[in-house]
């Protein structure tokens, strides 16, 4: 057996249903890695690599092998702090780009070989309208790693104990006099248990 075939067997390879093209599963995440780590959902990342299967069919991997699934992970983890950094990007742009037709000596649009005009990016002043789409931008960012990473990004929410209407917990003495002697060694019981779980 050669080099080569023993390379073959370890890799791994699957059939995703009947009549489907075999995939090679390490690969396909090798490729997807930089671009999940680049903070682009697993939708667009899928839709950029050559030959990939849809996302579900990347999930279903990731469910039933772990090494796909830490890979998975750690390149997630990495892309959602640069969803995070974007926040602050997104936060700060003062101007924003529009596209123009690019226009000849006289004024007229320039086309290419195809007939289709050329455009350039130029920076405009920030309108309303950008501010409007730039929160939006911040907002959906923002909700995200409030679900993804919740312990960094989520809300953190705090319980109150309440007594009646509201008002603070009132305490009560126990009168242990009018105890049975059944109950007071259940009580008894009870406190022993307590201090051996500690």
């Amino acid at each position: 057996m050669s080099e080569d075939d023993t390379k073959d067997e370890d890799a791994k390879v699957v059939k995703i249903r009947p009549g489907a093209r075999k995939h090679n599963r390490q690969a396909i995440m090798n490729a997807l890695t930089p671009l999940l780590e680049g903070g682009i959902s697993l939708n667009a990342a899928c839709n950029r690599v050559p030959d990939c299967p849809p996302s579900s069919q990347i999930l279903d991997w990731i469910s039933t092998e772990p090494a796909l699934a830490e890979q998975y992970a750690h390149a997630r983890d990495l892309g959602y702090k640069i969803i995070a950094d974007e926040i602050l990007a997104i936060s700060d742009e003062n101007y924003t780009m529009i596209e123009e037709d690019m226009l000849d000596k006289d004024g007229q649009p320039i086309l290419d070989e195809r007939g289709n005009r050329l455009q350039r990016s130029v920076k405009a002043p920030i309108s309303n309208e950008a501010l409007a789409r730039n929160r939006l931008r911040v907002d959906s960012r923002k909700w995200m790693l409030s679900k993804m990473l919740p312990k960094i990004y989520g809300d953190k929410i705090q319980t109150e104990h309440v007594g009646k209407d509201g008002g603070p917990v009132q305490l009560a003495a126990v009168d242990l006099k009018n105890l049975s002697d059944e109950e007071l060694n259940q009580l008894n019981e009870t406190m022993k248990k307590i201090e051996t779980d500690k």
